[in-house]
């Protein structure tokens, strides 16, 4: 395979976009448990 640096970026960028979203997933799950157990 080719690999430009503008795939590398492109890759690393992809990663940190699906590594925030799981982040942000697991953060509101967290969150969302806590306020059903105050109810």
């Amino acid at each position: 395979m080719n690999f430009n640096p503008d795939n590398i970026v492109f890759f690393y960028l992809t990663l940190a976009i699906l590594g925030l979203t799981f982040a942000i997933l697991i953060v509101f799950g967290k969150t969302e448990e806590k306020s059903t157990r105050k109810r």
